[in-house]
C-alpha cells in the first residue's frame, strides 16, 4: 500500500470517531428530532417524508464505509498482518469488532501506517 493511500485510509478511520464526538447539533438526526419535538408541541412547520427519506440516505451513506472499514480491518489483520500470533490475531479481531470506531486508529498506526510498504 502506498504512502498517499495510508493517509488516506487513516483520514478516513479517525473520521467516524470525531463525528462520534462532535456536538449534537452537527448531526443530521439531531435536527430532525429537533423538528419533531417542535411539531409535537404545535409548531407551523411539518416534517415531511422527503426530509425524513433526506436523513436516511445521509444515514446509509455515513453507514455503508464504516462496514467497509470493518471489513477492511478485519481482513488486512487475517491475511496480511504477519506480525501477530494467532492468539493476538484472535484479541485484535475482538477487539476491532467491539472497540470499532476507538480501536480502528489504533490499529491503523500499529500496523497499517508503520507497516513495511510491501505488507501494508
Amino acid at each position: 500500500m502506498t504512502r498517499r493511500r495510508r493517509i488516506l485510509l487513516g483520514l478516513l478511520t479517525i473520521l467516524p470517531l470525531l463525528v462520534s464526538l462532535a456536538p449534537p447539533e452537527w448531526l443530521p438526526a439531531w435536527w430532525f428530532s429537533r423538528a419533531l419535538s417542535a411539531q409535537a408541541q404545535g409548531a407551523h412547520h411539518v416534517v415531511g417524508p422527503a426530509v425524513f427519506f433526506s436523513l436516511m440516505l445521509r444515514a446509509l451513506l455515513w453507514i455503508l464505509p464504516l462496514f467497509w472499514l470493518w471489513g477492511f480491518y478485519l481482513y488486512h489483520l487475517t491475511h496480511y498482518n504477519h506480525s501477530l500470533s494467532a492468539g493476538w490475531k484472535a484479541a485484535w479481531a475482538v477487539l476491532l469488532c467491539l472497540g470499532s470506531v476507538a480501536a480502528w486508529p489504533v490499529y491503523w498506526y500499529l500496523f497499517v501506517w508503520r507497516a513495511p510498504a510491501a505488507h501494508a
